[in-house]
């Protein structure tokens, strides 16, 4: 070997080592790196002996990689159903706080059945008025709460188009790049990872399918097999529903490519990512529920109301146009030595439709404490007369 072959052979040992230590740098660079792989500098030996690094590698799994996506989609839909539910167990609560619906009808089946042992004391049928109520505001409160879930879910899927929409150009810039790089043999490690961690944040929204073609070049498909990027990223649109409520059972659908990829008209529907769960949440689950609610108050409506032989039907408590009771009734403060057998109080108050008026007459004693007082009270409200209806 010639003084030149060896002096050569000795700058490319080198530069090889040189290059490798670079590699070596950046790997320990990204070891806190979200995405970011081992790489490798493989080196050969080429004519007259002398080392050169052929390529820049990198360490992949293509089944791991493709199970973490698969993982992740499945997650996605998950976490949002999870949150909804929530929420919705929110209108329940702490069965043992007898807040829920089931609950409350539980206590008002309590309080009729104490004012079916005494049917004119008013302070029992306010009771069970009290009852009634409390079991209205809590399916009006679950109503309003699994509506405003629906709203969310919707408005999310307008954020989740919004942020696919910028994952994809990220991803079609980064594959442009990794494309021109691995035809002019240009290390593209780097880039890979940035578009293979682009990639993980997208399927946290869709289920992914993931090929590579020549070049290194990436394309992907919902899970569903609509095109999601190949050369180009694909339209992702979803524009919001407009108007939800109880009556309407599902919302506008979400398009990928010009394809629906959610809904009852979906041909090709996803299965998994945040966008299926979200539209899952929103016209299912929640559904489901207030399906639940409403069938609740019809049951109460149809227990509640009279049929008479003539078949006309009578309102109950749950359908009763402006039902309301009268809080309390101001007869002044008792005063011992105030009143004479010759004194009568009267009052009026309101129960449902009707005003009753109630009467006190001191004729047979006037009484002598607050407690027998608030006696002769009641027992005028017990017999007390309706003077009208509402």
């Amino acid at each position: 070997m010639s003084l030149s072959s060896a002096l050569d052979t000795a700058k490319s040992s080198l530069m090889a080592a040189q290059t490798q230590t670079a590699v070596l740098s950046r790997n320990i660079a990204n070891v806190n790196t979200v995405g970011a792989t081992r790489k490798y500098a493989e080196a050969v030996t080429g004519n007259g002996g002398q080392v050169l690094i052929k390529s820049i590698t990198q360490s992949s799994n293509t089944v791991l990689y493709r199970n973490m996506l698969d993982a992740n989609s499945a997650v996605g839909r998950g976490n949002v159903i999870a949150n909804g539910l929530n929420r919705i167990n929110e209108t329940i609560g702490d069965t043992a706080l007898g807040r829920s619906p089931a609950a409350l009808i539980s206590k008002l089946g309590d309080a009729l059945n104490t004012l079916a042992a005494s049917p004119n004391n008013y302070e029992l049928a306010r009771t069970a008025a009290t009852a009634a109520n409390d079991v209205v505001v809590a399916l009006n409160e679950a109503s309003d709460t699994v509506q405003t879930i629906r709203r969310d879910a919707d408005d999310e899927l307008v954020i989740a188009a919004e942020e696919m929409t910028k994952l994809l150009a990220e991803i079609e810039s980064l594959n442009r790049r990794v494309v021109t790089g691995t035809y002019a043999g240009t290390d593209v490690t780097d880039l890979n990872d940035q578009r293979d961690q682009a990639v993980v944040e997208l399927s946290s929204y869709v289920g992914l399918t993931v090929q590579k073609r020549g070049q290194n070049d990436l394309v992907l498909y919902t899970d569903s097999g609509v095109t999601l990027f190949e050369g180009t990223a694909r339209a992702v649109e979803y524009s919001g529903s407009g108007s939800i409520g109880a009556v309407i059972t599902e919302g506008a659908a979400f398009r990928i490519d010009g394809v629906e990829v959610t809904g009852s008209n979906a041909v090709m529907p996803l299965k998994s990512g945040s966008v299926a769960g979200l539209v899952a949440l929103r016209d299912e689950t929640t559904v489901t529920y207030q399906t639940q609610l409403d069938e609740i108050a019809r049951g109460l409506i149809e227990t509640f109301k009279e049929t008479s032989a003539a078949g006309a039907i009578t309102q109950g408590i749950f359908t009763a146009s402006g039902y309301t009771n009268t809080a309390s009734v101001s007869v002044g403060t008792f005063a011992a030595g105030s009143l004479t057998t010759a004194d009568v109080l009267t009052f009026d108050f309101l129960q449902g439709d009707t005003t009753y008026r109630a009467t006190v007459s001191f004729t047979s004693g006037v009484p002598a404490t607050a407690a027998a007082y608030q006696a002769l009270l009641q027992t005028a409200v017990d017999t007390a007369t309706p003077i009208g209806g509402g």
